[in-house]
């Protein structure tokens, strides 16, 4: 038979405390984590709907730039200066809505959702204007989130479009 001493067997007892003590604590936290994940989650989603939810002049902007397209005028949207300064306006949001789509800031399926069809076809009428801006003002890089997210997002309902069939 086995005998321990006082000793032994308080030190087992503290041993056997603080092991239940460091599974409590790992299981604290990992209901910390899950509840941090879901309000990162929730606090994404309100961030991306607020984001996405363009302003007024925006909306305005592509609809009439869109609708001219379609009606075959566009060429004085590009020399109207008052639609020239709405036009750079909306890019300028799109661009940094793209920027926070893309790095993560904006949950994109939200956000695809809300404009997948949209931003696409506008971006598309209005590329010649980006591209002759960005020589007129030597700036490579103007609107490339926009142009990345756009090409990603063309992407995606090419990719559908194939499955579908």
């Amino acid at each position: 038979m086995i005998s321990f001493t006082v000793i032994e067997l308080m030190s087992l007892v503290l041993s056997a405390m603080s092991s239940i003590a460091v599974l409590y604590l790992a299981m604290q936290l990992s209901i910390m984590k899950r509840i941090y994940l879901q309000e990162s989650r929730a606090n994404q989603m309100e961030r991306t709907l607020k984001a996405v939810e363009l302003p007024p002049l925006v909306t305005k902007t592509m609809g009439e730039v869109i609708h001219r397209h379609y009606r075959g005028d566009m060429e004085e949207v590009f020399h109207n200066p008052d639609l020239i300064v709405s036009l750079f306006d909306t890019l300028n949001t799109l661009e940094n809505l793209s920027v926070g789509i893309l790095s993560g800031v904006y949950n994109e399926e939200i956000a695809y959702a809300q404009l997948g069809g949209s931003l696409p076809r506008f971006y598309e009428i209005v590329q010649r204007f980006i591209y002759e801006s960005r020589g007129e003002f030597s700036s490579a890089s103007q609107y490339i989130k926009l142009e990345q997210l756009v090409r990603r997002w063309s992407d995606r309902d090419h990719y559908f479009e194939r499955e579908s069939l």
